[in-house]
C-alpha cells in the first residue's frame, strides 16, 4: 500500500509539473517558433534551451561561531559538488545548453555594460569607510546605501557576492552605530543573507553592534527567505534577459527540522516569468532524488520547434524588406539663404549573411519644400540610392543595426536665385543676380544610418533610423549642395 500511495503522489506530481509547462507554451515562444510534442519533431529541428545554474547558497550556519576567528567549517563533499552535480544532470539532454555557475559569473564580470556601476559601487564602498572611519557614522550608512543599491542591481551577489556582502554589512553597523537600531536590524539581516556564514572578530565592533549581529542572524535564520537567495521574479526574470537563458536552477542548502540538512531546488522559467517548479529532501538524498526531479522537469517541457524561415536553399532566408516615410535637410545649402526641408519615400533591404553581419540597399524619393526666403524656383525631387554591408546586433524583440555604404544622390531640377525680380517675373535675362541651377547634377558619397527594428508580431517590425550623408564626387560640385541629414519611421516584414 505505502508503495501504492508513493506511486500516485509521483504521477500527480508529474501531472502537476507537465501541466503548468503545457499552459506557458503558448505565449512563450520566440517569433518563427513552435511549441509542439516531443515524439512530433524531427531531431534536426528541435530547438535548444539555455540554462543557467546560480551557484548554491549554503545556509548551514554555527550560530555559536558567529565571533570565532578559528579554521572556518569544511563543507560537506556532497554540498560542495551538489552544482556539478545539477549541470550533469541537466547535461543528459542534448537539447540543453548548460550555463555553469562559474560561466554565469564570467558572463556577468564581463558584462561591460554592468562594470560602470560595479566600479561606482566600489567608489561609494571606500568613501562610506572613510565617512564611518571618522566617525560619522549616519553619512557613511546614506553612502554605504548606494554602494549595496547598486552592487544588488549588477548583480554582484552571483558574481562577486563578498564585497557586495561586505557593503551590506557595513550598511547595517553604520545604522546601528547612528543609532538606528530597527533599519540596522532589517539591513544586517538582508547581509547574512548574502553571506550566511560569515564571521568576525571577537571585540573588533561595540557591544551593541555584536548583539545587533547576533540578533539579525538568528532572525535570518528562523524566518529569512533561504530557499530562493537570488531575489523574487522580478529580479530572476531580468537575470535572465541578461543571460540570455530560458530557465533558471537556483539551490540552496538549508537546515531542516531535524537539525541536519537539506537541499532546496527552484527551477525559474524565462517564459513564465515564474518559479514553474521546486522541491527539496535530505543531503543524503541527493544522489537519488535530485537527477530524477530535474528529468521530469526536463520531460514535462514541450519541445520548441525550430521552423526554417521559408526555403533553406532559398536566397530570401533572413531578408528584412521596410518602406518608410522619410524626411531630410541639407546641412550645406548654398543656393538658399535658410535651409529648407524635404519629405519622401524610402525603401529598404537586407538580408544577414552571418552572425552580425549583413548586406543591405535602399533607395528614397525626396520632394522639397519652400524655403523661409523662397529662393527656390519650384520644388523639386531627388532620388538617393544607398548600399553597403552593416553590422546588427539582435537581442529579443530589438535589432540594433550600423550601415556605412556608397550613395549616389540624383537631383532633379534644381534652380534658385536670391533675386527678387527673378523670383517674381521668372525672367532669367532680366535677373541682376545669381541663378543656380543644378538640374540633373549627380552626386557621389558616403552615408551612415544608425537604427532599430523592433518586432511588433511574428514576421513584421516597426523601423526607425536616421543617417548622414557626405558627398566628394564631382570635385567640383559638392560645394553648393551637402550633407544630408534624414530620418524614417516605418514597418517591415522579416522573410
Amino acid at each position: 500500500m505505502a508503495r501504492l500511495h508513493h506511486f500516485i503522489g509521483q504521477a500527480v506530481a508529474v501531472v502537476m509539473l507537465c501541466s503548468g509547462a503545457a499552459q506557458a507554451a503558448p505565449s512563450a515562444q520566440p517569433s518563427g517558433n513552435a511549441v509542439v510534442r516531443q515524439g512530433d519533431v524531427p531531431d534536426a529541428r528541435k530547438g535548444r534551451r539555455r540554462v543557467a545554474i546560480l551557484p548554491i547558497r549554503d545556509n548551514m550556519v554555527e550560530q555559536a561561531r558567529l565571533f570565532d576567528t578559528g579554521p572556518a567549517r569544511r563543507r560537506a563533499a556532497k554540498v560542495v559538488a551538489i552544482d556539478k552535480h545539477i549541470a550533469a544532470a541537466l547535461s543528459a539532454d542534448p537539447y540543453m545548453d548548460i550555463l555553469a555557475p562559474a560561466a554565469v559569473r564570467r558572463k556577468l564580470s564581463g558584462d561591460h555594460s554592468l562594470n560602470t556601476a560595479s566600479r561606482l559601487a566600489n567608489q561609494w564602498y571606500r568613501i562610506g569607510l572613510a565617512h564611518w572611519m571618522s566617525m560619522s557614522p549616519r553619512r557613511a550608512a546614506e553612502t554605504f546605501k548606494k554602494a549595496v543599491a547598486l552592487y544588488r542591481q549588477v548583480y554582484q551577489d552571483i558574481s562577486e557576492p563578498k564585497s557586495y556582502a561586505d557593503a551590506a554589512f557595513m550598511h547595517g553597523v553604520a545604522l546601528v552605530d547612528a543609532g538606528d537600531t530597527i533599519a540596522g536590524h532589517v539591513a544586517l539581516k538582508e547581509a547574512f543573507a548574502l553571506q550566511p556564514a560569515r564571521r568576525f572578530r571577537p571585540r573588533f565592533f561595540a557591544p551593541d553592534i555584536e548583539r545587533s549581529l547576533q540578533t539579525a542572524l538568528a532572525d535570518y535564520l528562523q524566518s529569512g527567505n533561504q530557499r530562493r537567495p537570488y531575489g523574487d521574479s522580478a529580479r530572476m526574470a531580468a537575470l535572465a534577459d541578461r543571460l540570455d537563458a530560458e530557465a533558471i536552477v537556483i539551490a540552496a542548502v538549508v537546515p531542516d527540522e531535524k537539525g541536519g540538512g537539506e537541499l532546496s531546488v527552484a527551477v525559474f522559467s524565462a517564459r513564465r516569468r515564474t518559479f514553474e517548479a521546486e522541491t527539496r529532501f535530505p543531503l543524503d538524498r541527493v544522489d537519488q532524488a535530485l537527477e530524477p526531479f530535474l528529468s521530469r522537469w526536463r520531460a514535462c517541457l514541450p519541445v520548441v520547434e525550430v521552423r526554417p524561415t521559408g526555403n533553406p536553399n532559398s536566397k530570401f532566408v533572413n531578408l528584412w524588406m521596410d518602406t518608410s516615410a522619410s524626411y531630410a535637410q541639407y546641412m550645406r545649402h548654398k543656393p538658399t539663404r535658410r535651409a529648407f526641408h524635404s519629405l519622401g519615400f524610402a525603401a529598404g533591404v537586407s538580408q544577414s549573411v552571418g552572425p552580425g553581419l549583413e548586406w543591405f540597399a535602399r533607395f528614397n524619393l525626396f520632394t522639397s519644400l519652400s524655403d523661409p526666403w523662397q529662393d527656390l524656383a519650384h520644388p523639386f525631387n531627388s532620388v538617393r540610392v544607398v548600399g553597403g554591408v552593416g553590422f546588427a546586433y539582435k537581442r529579443g524583440w530589438l535589432r540594433l543595426f550600423a550601415r556605412p555604404g556608397l550613395e549616389a544622390h540624383v537631383l532633379g531640377s534644381f534652380v534658385a536665385t536670391h533675386d527678387p525680380w527673378c523670383k517674381k517675373t521668372q525672367n532669367q535675362p532680366n535677373c541682376v543676380g545669381p541663378i543656380y541651377n543644378l538640374e540633373q547634377d549627380v552626386l557621389f558619397g558616403v552615408n551612415l544610418a544608425l537604427g532599430t527594428q523592433m518586432h511588433v508580431g511574428a514576421r513584421f517590425f516597426v523601423a526607425l533610423g536616421g543617417s548622414i550623408s557626405t558627398y566628394f564626387l564631382p570635385f567640383a560640385g559638392t560645394d553648393q549642395l551637402n550633407y544630408p541629414i534624414s530620418g524614417e519611421l516605418g514597418m517591415g516584414y522579416r522573410f
